[in-house]
């Protein structure tokens, strides 16, 4: 989830890292230090 050039964990929506525009980044996984979750990043 992005909102304001931030990526957002989709469980419990915290900042994960800022995303700058005309980005495309796909197979990346983030792991969450809040929630303790791997997420998959894929931004086109």
């Amino acid at each position: 989830m992005i909102k304001n050039d931030w990526f957002y964990c989709p469980h419990c929506k915290q900042k994960l890292f800022k995303v700058l525009k005309g980005v495309k980044v796909s197979g990346i996984i983030v792991y969450c230090k809040h929630c303790k979750k791997e997420i998959k990043v894929n931004i086109v």
